[in-house]
């Protein structure tokens, strides 16, 4: 999948980096992403008192969510906003992507090169 100049490769641990075509990463990324949320042990249930329950590396987790997350935004804005426009769709995606970013700012999830 690429955006601009950038080029983002899939890779979820079990193989090397593979090179995707966008429909593809972003279909492996959703199912990751749901693989990890319905997974008690990486999202638990109860997160006990002061979030106990969670594992060490959940800020990392989520952090490696949320910066995969961004690359589709990334994707859709260099490689599709003239279709997102003749569906006079801009102005909600551009919502959708201020939230995301400040959301990501505020809870420090996304580091700012990232961006």
């Amino acid at each position: 999948m690429t955006a601009g100049k950038w080029e983002y490769h899939w890779k979820d641990g079990k193989k090397k980096a593979q090179k995707l075509p966008a429909h593809l990463y972003i279909k492996e990324l959703m199912e990751w992403i749901e693989s990890l949320v319905n997974d008690s042990t990486v999202f638990p249930e109860d997160p006990g008192e002061d979030g106990k329950n969670f594992p060490k590396d959940f800020p990392k987790t989520v952090k490696k969510i949320f910066t995969r997350l961004f690359r589709v935004y990334a994707h859709i804005y260099y490689s599709h906003f003239e279709q997102v426009q003749q569906f006079n769709f801009e102005r909600h995606l551009n919502t959708s992507l201020q939230h995301f970013i400040l959301f990501s700012q505020e809870f420090n999830i996304v580091d700012k090169k990232d961006l």
